[in-house]
């Protein structure tokens, strides 16, 4: 725990607190992974991906094992048929691998679009309920990434959450 005061002093001496460094300095400390875990916002944005691309991947599964049948009726019969027949369908199964190539891509790109833009709009929610918070009941400090120690009474993560709760929509 002294070495925990010794930061805090070098951080406030850092940031010009030396002043705070005196009195009672009010310090929380979020975990983040819970954070995202449990906050609705994040449960939403997780929901809304699965229902909404979930009809696109199925279809874009089913796509792919109609391809692969094609493929394997293509390897039986390739022996019998004439080699125009058999080039022209090499070219064909080609341009449908392609075709699902680019469309699995495109599935995976809209997906990670979606998901950067929603975990934006939770990152927004939560430094404003955050910053709220912390000047309501008079934190001088929050910390979250990089604290390799922090006791339960400095830990105010349930307090952020059941406040993202009240925002949900």
């Amino acid at each position: 725990m002294q070495g925990m005061t010794v930061r805090v002093a070098i951080l406030m001496g850092l940031f010009g607190l030396t002043g705070l460094a005196h009195a009672e300095m009010k310090v929380g400390v979020i975990d983040l992974q819970q954070l995202l875990r449990e906050a609705p916002q994040a449960r939403a944005l997780r929901e809304s991906l699965e229902t909404d691309l979930d009809q696109r991947k199925r279809t874009l599964a089913r796509e792919e094992s109609a391809f692969a049948q094609k493929q394997e009726g293509f390897d039986r019969e390739a022996p019998t048929l004439t080699p125009e027949r058999r080039e022209q369908t090499e070219r064909e199964l080609l341009a449908a691998q392609r075709e699902l190539i680019r469309k699995r891509r495109q599935f995976e790109e809209e997906l990670q679009a979606r998901r950067m833009e929603g975990l934006r709009e939770i990152d927004r929610s939560v430094t404003r309920v955050i910053r709220d918070l912390a000047e309501r009941e008079g934190y001088d400090l929050i910390l979250s990434e990089g604290v390799l120690y922090n006791s339960k009474r400095m830990d105010i993560t349930a307090q952020v959450i059941r406040e993202l709760q009240g925002k949900a929509p």
